[in-house]
């Protein structure tokens, strides 16, 4: 791995932490996968397509696949696109099979793109072109992250415009995910109109300008410090666990600003 190669800095970033997080969530997983059964409900692809169902063993095998890809391309070599393009492929069937778990379902839809992403690049790479391929990776990255909270953002702004932030939306979901999971943090700030109304005020706004990163790169000391504490809020109130599959792709406005 080259010192000033920021790519090849974020693909070690981003496949260790996805690779060290599907290592602790293992056991759940396979358990899940093995009660749910033939009873699992899978996703299309696009869709269209039927994402095939896979029992047990073919889920712990294509687990192991995932875990040993990402785990390789994490590795300081100079060029790692063929363990990227089964990582991106293996993270695609591994999560398909998972759809239905509350701490999954639609968080890790960025992952399978990314690995692509990276592992296009990887092919791509050569001679001259190299840092203008990795700039161009990166951008897409970073776009992808922007495009996940501004689209938040806009079904908010339909749902009820400006004033989303100021009716009562989020004491009704914060008393929602009480009643569902016993939260008694989200009990406390549901409590309290006014902390409510402010702290929907900058999750709104957050959502709407994050994409300002991308033109101007030295906000990123400003958004993703307050994207952390936006993850590590839903969590800790709503066991929102989107950090664990968005929050290594921060990792692309690191490196590159």
């Amino acid at each position: 791995m080259k010192h000033s190669d920021p790519l090849a800095h974020f693909r070690f970033g981003y496949c260790l932490w996805l690779c060290v997080a599907l290592v602790l969530q293992w056991r759940t997983h396979l358990r899940w996968v093995r009660v749910r059964g033939r009873e699992r409900e899978l996703p299309r692809l696009l869709d269209w397509l039927p994402m095939p169902r896979l029992e047990t063993p073919g889920f712990a095998l294509v687990g192991l696949a995932l875990v040993a890809s990402l785990a390789t391309a994490a590795a300081p070599a100079e060029n790692m696109a063929w363990a990227l393009l089964l990582a991106s492929a293996t993270a695609l069937m591994y999560f398909a099979q998972l759809i239905e778990l509350p701490d999954v379902r639609r968080k890790p839809n960025t992952v399978p793109v990314i690995l692509l992403l990276l592992g296009l690049a990887g092919l791509a790479t050569h001679g001259g072109e190299s840092e203008r391929i990795a700039w161009l990776c990166l951008l897409a990255v970073k776009i992808l992250v922007a495009q996940i909270y501004f689209s938040s953002g806009l079904v908010k702004l339909r749902q009820a415009g400006w004033r989303w932030a100021l009716a009562p939306n989020l004491r009704i979901i914060l008393l929602r995910y009480h009643l569902r999971d016993d939260s008694k943090a989200a009990l406390w700030l549901a409590h309290r109109p006014a902390a409510c109304r402010a702290v929907a005020a900058l999750v709104l706004v957050f959502e709407l300008t994050f994409w300002l990163v991308i033109p101007f790169p030295a906000l990123a000391w400003v958004y993703l410090p307050a994207g952390l504490i936006f993850h590590l809020g839903t969590a800790g109130l709503m066991r929102i666990h989107y950090w664990i599959y968005v929050v290594p792709a921060y990792f692309a406005f690191v490196v590159m600003r």
